[in-house]
């Protein structure tokens, strides 16, 4: 996986999704659907790589939130990593948390309600992780995991340091390292190739 942070803020554009029914895809296919996932979750970063508002801050990192939490519900059904099980289970709950101390902070606040549904771009994205063929699934997933962790945390790391609200600010700047440890997690079973490894059955 070849995607950086800086890669994510710099490609703002959205691009859009190539067709995944071609068997077996061509190694500039998937290329193309690479830079495709990085330019999805390009989106979740703020127009500005210095500045984020707040109604931008709590839409974007609500649909990370819900993002991240049904990409890996699917992972618990169709991973055949025991690793990447153990990694979404992880996702689900530390994710469940951010959002709830997020719509505490909108309650108190008065804020904008976040968005109750995912966008299209990471809808496009579940979309592609429900479409994936069993065998690739767990690339699929840790490919997009790298992507949304990268897109978070930058968004966070802005938010953190010119962020006018000061109860989120205090939120992104706590939840930023626990971010950037799910990407080094991610990273790490990238590392070891777990998603070539089928190690349990789909059976919960």
């Amino acid at each position: 996986m070849n995607r950086t942070a800086l890669a994510l803020i710099a490609a703002l554009g959205l691009a859009a999704c190539g067709d995944h029914t071609a068997e077996p895809p061509a190694a500039n296919d998937m290329a193309a659907n690479d830079v495709a996932v990085n330019d999805t979750l390009a989106a979740t970063l703020p127009p500005s790589a210095a500045t984020a508002t707040t109604p931008d801050f709590v839409t974007k990192a609500a649909i990370s939130d819900m993002y991240e939490i049904e990409a890996s519900k699917l992972a618990l059904s169709n991973a055949k990593n025991a690793d990447i099980k153990a990694f979404a289970r992880k996702m689900i709950d530390d994710h469940s948390a951010t959002t709830a101390k997020v719509k505490t902070i909108v309650g108190e606040d008065k804020l904008a309600p976040p968005p109750a549904t995912l966008d299209a771009d990471h809808a496009r994205l579940i979309a592609d992780l429900r479409a994936a063929k069993p065998e690739d699934f767990d690339d699929v997933y840790l490919d997009q995991q790298e992507d949304a962790h990268e897109a978070a945390l930058a968004l966070l790391q802005v938010y953190a340091a010119s962020g006018d609200n000061a109860k989120l600010k205090a939120f992104a700047a706590e939840t930023a390292p626990k971010v950037q440890m799910h990407l080094d997690m991610v990273r790490k079973l990238d590392d070891a190739d777990a998603d070539d490894k089928a190690t349990v059955s789909n059976a919960m």
